[in-house]
């Protein structure tokens, strides 16, 4: 090991993770909060257990929130360099 450095991608990985995942997760829950409580209701008199209501009701409307996180984090994975270059000092293995 020359220099004393590695180049660690999952260290790059968890950092970009942790810098993403609050903002994620707001995005969700205002995704989870805007399905109408109806659903829910009819779903429990029509005796789905909470799985049930997972699957057919939950999972199903945050379909269209799933693709904008999914769009965002495309976009943010390509703003990533800095990152990177921070972390392994601007080169792959042992370069630079």
């Amino acid at each position: 090991m020359a220099g004393g450095r590695q180049y660690r991608p999952f260290s790059i990985i968890g950092v970009d993770t942790w810098k993403g995942v609050g903002y994620i997760m707001v995005i969700l829950l205002a995704g989870i909060q805007a399905i109408p409580k109806d659903y829910y209701e009819a779903a429990t008199i029509d005796g789905a257990n909470p799985w049930q209501r997972l699957w057919s009701i939950t999972l199903p409307l945050l379909t269209p929130v799933t693709t904008v996180i999914t769009v965002l984090n495309l976009l943010y994975g390509l703003k990533v360099f800095d990152i990177v270059y921070v972390l392994t000092k601007g080169g792959p293995g042992y370069a630079g």
